[in-house]
């Protein structure tokens, strides 16, 4: 009488050949959710710009974005007292910094600001977000150069710096 069934042996290369591809599988999909996590992170801090800029127009206030660590927090800034959070973005997977390490960007109830950078690290890859004195922030191209001097463009299409 013959038995049906598989042999200790083969149940083992089952499991090892299935073990073996988990392992190949699994950093990739850790990798892939760390990649989704920095890109979510990076696209609320574009969001969070265009969120002061809205803010400081409805309620005709100062907005202020500031830098606390590795969070960038949005701020309204009434004329007495202490300014009230409003939004925070922040994520493992970020590291965010500005020139001379402190940053703070302050926009005035009509919308306008000052001309600012953030420099964002995620892994390997850095990226400069650019916040405009008016307009939309946006990313900077790879190899672009970022002027960070406040400069001013007549309607006569010049640019003059300010001393």
């Amino acid at each position: 009488m013959r038995r049906r069934g598989f042999t200790l042996i083969e149940m083992m290369v089952v499991i090892t050949v299935l073990a073996m591809m988990a392992a190949l599988v699994a950093p990739r999909l850790v990798a892939l959710k760390d990649s989704r996590t920095a890109r979510d992170a990076e696209s609320a801090l574009v969001r969070l710009p265009l969120r002061a800029r809205t803010e400081a127009r409805q309620g005709k206030t100062t907005v202020t974005l500031r830098l606390d660590g590795d969070a960038l927090i949005l701020e309204k800034t009434p004329l007495e007292g202490d300014p009230t959070e409003i939004a925070r973005v922040s994520s493992p997977a970020l590291t965010l910094s500005a020139e001379g390490g402190d940053f703070t960007w302050t926009v005035r109830a009509d919308g306008t600001a000052e001309r600012k950078t953030l420099t964002v690290q995620a892994g390997s890859s850095q990226k400069t977000l650019i916040l405009p004195a008016e307009g939309e922030p946006r990313w900077a191209n790879e190899g672009e150069t970022v002027d960070t001097t406040d400069t001013e463009t007549w309607s006569a299409g010049e640019r003059e710096s300010r001393e």
